[in-house]
C-alpha cells in the first residue's frame, strides 16, 4: 500500500513522510475516526452513492479494521501520513474499487476535524471524571477534620485560625470551576459538525448533513465549511481548561509541600508516595509532589505552545494544525496521569491534630481578634488596630504571644493572664466568630460538606 501519488503529486523521500506523518498520534483516535467512517458509509448509501451490499461490506471492513487497530496488528504504512489515508488505502487492497469509492465528497480537511472533536470531547469526558474522584478525595479528607485547628496564611506568614476543612473546601471550589469549564468546553466541542465541508468549499453530494451530524453527536451541520475545516478554538479551549487544572494542583502540591516540611510538619506523607535519599536514612522526600509540579508546568507551556502555533495560521486548513493536534495528545496524557496519581496519594495523607494545635502558639494568630474585641468597646478600628500593633510588639519582647497577654493602661504595661498556653477556647471562638457566608464557623463547614456530599454524588 502506497500513499496516493499523481503527476502533480510524485513520490516523495521517505525522510519527507517521516517527518510529515502523524500515525502515533492518530491512531490514538482510532475509535472516533472507525465511527465518522461508518457515518459517512451510511450517508452515502443514504443518497444513492452506496449500494446496500456496499454499506454492509464496508462496516464489516471498519469493524475488522478497528479490531486490527485494538489489538495493535494494523499495518501501518508511514507513506500514508495519516489514519485516513492508512484506511483507504487497506480497503482498497482489501475491497478494490469500494476503497476507492468512499472518500467521495470528502477530504482529510473535514474527516480529521470532525474525527478530533470526537476525541477531544470524550477525553475531556475522561478528565471530567478524573477531577471529580480527585475532589472526592479531597472530601474526604476534610470531613475529617472540621476540628483541626491549623494557621491560615497570608504570604506565607500565620495570620488568622482557620479549620483544615476550610482550606480544603477551598481547593474543591477551584476544581468545582475547573468541572463548568470542561462542561462548556464539550459543548463547545459538538456544537458545529466539519464533516460535509469536503476540503473547504463544503461537499457536492445530496447528502443529509443534518442527519448526519446527529448521528455523530453534534448540535448542528457546518455553518460555514471555510471555516469549519481550520477551526481548532474547541482545542486551545481544552487546552486553557488543562492549563488552569495543573495550576490549580501545583498550587495544592505547593501547600502540601510547605505542610510536611520539617518545621512545620502538619502533614506526615503517606510511606507508598514517598521517597528517600541515597544517603541520608532520616529522609522522607515529596518526590511526587514535586514532579507533579515541574509536570504541570509542562502542560501550561503546552497551552502557550499552541496559542503560538495557532495565532499565525490563515483560515482554512494548514498542516500546521496537524502539529496543533499532538500538543493536545500531549497535554491530555499529562494531565490524566497527574490526577490519577494525586487522586491515590491525597487519599492516604495524614494530618495532624497535635502539630497543628502546637503551631497556633506562633505568629501572634489570635491578633486580630484582640483587636475586634476592642472595637466592641466602641475603640474605632484603626486605634484598636494600632494599640493591638504595640501589644505585639511589647508581647513579642517578653517572648509571649498577644493572647497571653493584656493591657493595663499604658501599652507598656503588659501582664500574663491566667489563661493556658495550650487551650484550645479562644482559637475554637476565634473560628466560630466567623459565621456569616463562606466563614470558618462550625456550621458553615457542615453546609459545606453537604453541598459537596451532594454535588458530587
Amino acid at each position: 500500500m502506497r500513499m496516493i501519488h499523481s503527476s502533480v503529486n510524485p513520490e516523495g523521500d521517505p525522510l519527507l513522510y517521516e517527518f510529515t506523518q502523524g500515525i502515533a498520534f492518530d491512531a490514538l483516535m482510532f475509535e472516533e475516526e472507525i465511527s465518522v467512517q461508518k457515518a459517512w458509509a451510511q450517508a452515502l448509501h443514504l443518497c444513492g452513492t452506496l449500494s446496500e451490499d456496499e454499506l454492509q461490506t464496508a462496516e464489516r471492513a471498519f469493524d475488522e479494521i478497528a479490531q486490527l487497530m485494538k489489538e495493535n496488528r494494523f499495518p501501518w504504512n508511514l507513506e500514508d501520513e495519516d489514519i485516513h489515508l492508512n484506511i483507504e488505502n487497506w480497503m482498497t487492497n482489501r475491497y478494490g474499487a469500494l476503497g476507492k469509492k468512499i472518500h467521495l465528497g470528502r477530504s482529510r480537511n473535514d474527516l480529521v476535524a470532525t474525527t478530533l472533536r470526537l476525541y477531544v470531547d470524550r477525553s475531556l469526558n475522561r478528565i471530567e471524571g478524573l477531577v471529580v474522584e480527585l475532589m472526592k478525595a479531597i472530601t474526604g479528607q476534610a470531613s475529617l477534620h472540621h476540628h483541626t485547628l491549623v494557621p491560615g496564611m497570608t504570604h506565607l506568614q500565620f495570620a488568622q485560625p482557620l479549620r483544615l476543612s476550610h482550606i480544603l473546601y477551598g481547593y474543591l471550589n477551584s476544581f468545582r470551576r475547573d468541572l463548568a469549564q470542561l462542561h462548556a468546553c464539550r459543548r463547545s466541542c459538538m456544537e458545529t459538525m466539519p464533516l460535509g465541508s469536503a476540503a473547504f468549499g463544503g461537499t457536492h453530494i445530496n447528502v443529509d448533513l443534518t442527519q448526519l451530524a446527529q448521528t455523530l453527536g453534534f448540535e448542528s451541520p457546518p455553518i460555514n465549511s471555510y471555516d469549519s475545516v481550520g477551526d481548532r478554538d474547541f482545542l486551545l479551549q481544552a487546552l486553557s481548561c488543562y492549563a488552569l487544572i495543573s495550576a490549580h494542583l501545583a498550587r495544592i502540591s505547593q501547600e502540601l509541600i510547605y505542610w510536611a516540611s520539617t518545621p512545620i510538619r502538619i502533614v506526615t506523607l503517606p510511606q507508598r508516595w514517598a521517597t528517600g535519599s541515597s544517603i541520608m536514612p532520616n529522609k522522607q522526600n515529596p518526590d511526587l509532589l514535586e514532579i507533579l509540579r515541574a509536570r504541570t508546568a509542562r502542560i501550561g507551556s503546552i497551552c502557550s505552545e499552541g496559542h503560538s502555533i495557532y495565532r499565525a495560521i490563515p483560515m482554512s486548513y494548514t498542516s500546521d494544525l496537524h502539529e496543533l493536534k499532538k500538543s493536545y495528545f500531549t497535554a491530555q496524557e499529562e494531565l490524566s496521569l497527574s490526577l490519577k496519581v494525586f487522586s491515590h496519594f491525597f487519599k492516604e495523607l495524614s494530618f495532624s491534630n497535635e502539630r497543628a494545635q502546637s503551631l497556633l502558639q506562633f505568629g501572634h494568630i489570635l491578633a486580630t481578634d484582640v483587636a475586634n474585641q476592642m472595637c466592641e468597646a466602641e475603640m474605632p478600628f484603626r486605634e484598636a488596630y494600632l494599640k493591638t500593633a504595640q501589644w505585639v510588639a511589647d508581647a513579642d519582647a517578653l517572648g509571649k504571644q498577644v493572647h497571653h497577654m493584656m493591657g493595663e493602661g499604658d501599652t507598656q504595661h503588659l501582664k500574663e493572664t491566667d489563661q493556658r498556653v495550650d487551650d484550645p477556647k479562644p482559637f475554637i471562638d476565634s473560628v466560630e466568630r466567623r459565621s456569616q457566608a463562606g466563614g470558618t464557623s462550625l456550621d458553615n463547614q457542615s453546609s459545606q460538606a453537604e453541598y459537596w456530599r451532594l454535588l458530587l454524588r
